[in-house]
This record gives structure tokens, sequence and C-alpha cells, in this order.
């Protein structure tokens, strides 16, 4: 037996035994809490409110309970997914396939406050391979937040998390390394609003940094250098609302970009630090109390240290919808259109347009389907690269109880790059567990 079999196996167990304590004690906190709402209560379909969809409404006879400490909550929950991976490396040819297990614990703590409010979460995310052992991880996340009510009008916000990931074998920046490249994340948030009249003014800062680990690599060089990504990432969001009746609501936001690399120079000789800066204006509307729509444009800006890096600029802008016909099905619809950041060798940046749709649907009370659709197009500034991304999915999450759920799915993936040998297609088929108290 393989080792990969045997912690499968062991695994298997583990769950097997989890999904049992899972079950009894999530009855017995249920019975010592009283929910409000318990399993023999008749179930009527809710009609729904203002903001609400299928995925986000409140489900008291399959939402867990929880574990009540003084005046906070906390959530345990325990999740095993099993993947198929078709092409695991993205690669447009001899694409390697792969069974991938992932374990991920993880703990949710809320406060149950009156005012203010205070968070604090953890999760993990173990992923073995069966055949390719090198591209196992171990990520994990932690969180802090919290909100303090000086009035019914003011309240101040912050949050810290700090995480640890490891790159998509997909993305372009992607080094092509023995084994994937893990990176550092730590991000710093914090903020401000106050209602007067009927102005909203809000204000949303934050600090992002980004450390980049060496990777061994898979030529003669033993070690690929990422020390020249390393970069710290300040954004400022200052918003002003109106609302000119309970339905329809005017905006207009300025956001300013600050990024400042660690070393001054990039492997390839280039200073990419930069500034930029995106203007917009728009509306917020809502039809029947079913269809809320948000749509907003402008202009967006961003400028590099080296004058071998092309500035960045353009139209950008966006659209949401959430429409909710009945209590049975959420459809959504997104598109955006915004510069991100990129460490492609000889590109400053890059215009990521996207949109995306997507609707869920209850079957039944403990069902419910979702299926999604999107376009991504990447158009890399200072390089003739141009990448399209067509994904496609659809899966099924079953409601068994408070305390275990299942998910079932399929993923499609496909990148059209006028960069040879840069497309790929990618079929994901994915099945989940989760226990939760």
């Amino acid at each position: 037996m393989s080792g990969f079999d045997s912690l499968r196996r062991s695994w298997g167990s583990a769950i097997g035994a989890l999904a049992t304590v899972f079950v009894v004690l999530g009855a017995s906190y249920a019975s010592a809490q009283q929910p409000p709402t318990t399993g023999a209560t008749p179930y009527v379909r809710p009609v729904p409110s203002r903001g609400e969809t299928v995925t986000s409404r409140k489900r008291p006879q399959y939402d867990p309970v929880g574990i009540r400490v003084g005046s906070f909550f906390v959530y345990p929950s325990f999740e095993f997914t099993e993947l198929f991976d078709s092409n695991i490396f993205a690669t447009s040819t001899n694409a390697k396939t792969d069974f991938v297990a992932i374990l991920s614990p993880e703990i949710a703590v809320r406060s149950n406050w009156r005012r203010h409010e205070l968070n604090f979460g953890a999760r993990g995310d173990i992923g073995r391979y069966k055949s390719h052992q090198k591209e196992n991880y171990e990520d994990f996340s932690t969180v802090i937040n919290g909100r303090y009510d000086i009035s019914r009008s003011t309240i101040v916000f912050a949050g810290f998390r700090f995480a640890q990931r490891h790159e998509d074998r997909g993305s372009p920046d992607d080094v092509g390394g023995k084994v994937p490249t893990t990176f550092l994340a730590t991000e710093l948030a914090g903020g401000a609003q106050h209602i007067f009249g009927r102005f909203t003014v809000r204000f949303d800062g934050t600090i992002r940094l980004l450390d980049f680990r060496d990777v061994a690599a898979a030529g003669p060089v033993e070690l690929i250098d990422n020390d020249d990504r390393d970069r710290r990432e300040h954004t400022g969001v200052l918003r002003l609302t109106y609302r000119v009746n309970p339905r329809l609501a005017v905006f207009a936001q300025g956001t300013g970009v600050y990024v400042r690399y660690n070393e001054q120079l990039d492997n390839a000789g280039l200073r990419r630090s930069n500034v930029g800066f995106a203007v917009v204006g728009g509306v917020v509307f809502e039809l029947t109390g079913k269809l809320v729509i948000e749509a907003f444009a402008g202009f967006s800006r961003r400028t590099y240290e080296s004058s071998l890096l092309s500035t960045v600029s353009g139209p950008s802008g966006g659209l949401s919808l959430t429409w909710t016909p009945t209590g049975l099905t959420t459809v959504k619809l997104a598109v955006a259109r915004s510069i991100e950041q990129t460490t492609l060798i000889g590109a400053s940046g890059f215009f990521a347009t996207q949109a995306r749709a997507s609707i869920d649907h209850e079957l039944r009370r403990n069902i419910i389907l979702n299926g999604f659709g999107s376009f991504q197009n990447d158009d890399y500034e200072g390089t003739s690269r141009n990448d399209n991304y067509i994904r496609a999915g659809l899966g099924a999450t079953v409601l068994i109880n408070r305390n275990l759920n299942m998910y079932g799915g399929y993923e499609f993936t496909r990148r059209i790059s006028n960069v040879t040998g840069s497309g790929f297609v990618r079929h994901l088929v994915i099945f989940k567990i989760k226990g939760q108290i």
C-alpha cells in the first residue's frame, strides 16, 4: 500500500469518526442552546428579504448552532475534499492528471453583542497529490476583525489577516519551479463610515505585504530568486453616497494605490514600484425589492518608476446585478474592468476585463444547485501578450443536517493566449464533505 493510500484511508477513518462526533455533539449543543427553530418545526419557504439570496439566506434547520462561550459563539468545522485535476501543471501539451486530497480544518469565533462586533477565524488547507507529491502544499490563514459603534451613524472598523498560500500553476506569474511557489501575505485594514442625512461617507485603507519564497529550479540553477517580487501594496478608497430615495442611491468614489517593491531593481533590472489612481461614479438601485443593480464607470491610471515600463491607463468600471425572482432562485451578473499587478517579464501591468454570470436554485429545501460561466481578458501593457479565460461549472450542495453537508461539482477552464505554449485546458471534478457544529 502506498503512503498516499495509507494517508487516504487514515483520513477516511478520521472523517467518519469526526462526522459521528459532530452529529452527537451537535445534537447535544442544539438541545442545550434551544435554537429558534428545531428539526420538528414544519418547513416554510420564506419570501426573500432585501439583498437576500438563495445562498445567503438563513436556514435554521441546517445552519450550525455553534458553541456558546460567554458572549461569543464558536463554530468549528472540518472539510475533506477529493479533487480530480486533468492538467495539474496547466500546460498546453502533455497534460498530467492526478487526484488531490485536501483536509481543511477551520474555526470561527463571532461576538454576540448588541453593539460593536469582534470576530476571529483560522483555517488550514493541506493538499496531498496521489502521484505528484512535489505538488503537495500546506496553506493556512488567520484573521481577526471588528467594528466599534461610536453612534448609530458613525462606526470605525479594523482587521488583520495573515496567510501562507501557494501560487497556482496556471498563473502567468508562476516561475516554473520544481515545487509550487509559496508566499506569505500580511494584511492590515481599517476605516470609518459616517451617515449624515441622506449622505454616507466611507473610507477604507489597506496595507498588504507580500513575501515570496525562493523555490527550487527545474533547470541547472539551484534556486529561483523570488525576492524581487516582494512588495508592499497601499490602497485607500474614499466613497461618498447620496440616497435619493429608499431604492436609489448615487455615489462617487476615488481610489489611490501605491506599490513599493522591497528591491529597487527586479531580476531583469527594472524598477517596478508604481503609483496609481481610479475615479468612478455610479448608481445603486432596487426594482420591486427583487432586483439590485450597481453600475459605475470612470478612469484608471498606473505609472511605474522605471521609464522602461509602460504606463497603464484607460476607462474602468463595472456592473453587478442580483436578481431573486422567487425564494428559490438567485441570478447574479458581474462585469468589471481594472488595472492589476504582475511580475511577468516585460510587462508593467495589465487591464483585466471580467464578466461572470451565475445561478443558484433551491431544488429542495436541502438541495441547492449552482452553475456559472465567465469570460476574462488580460491585456498586458508593454508586451503583446493577451490572454482570454473561459470558465464554467456546475454543482450541487446537499444539506444533510446541522452538522453535515456535501458538495459535488465540475469546473472547466480554458486559457487562449497569443503566446505559443501558454494556452491550456483544465477539467476539475470535485467532491466535498463538511462536518460542523
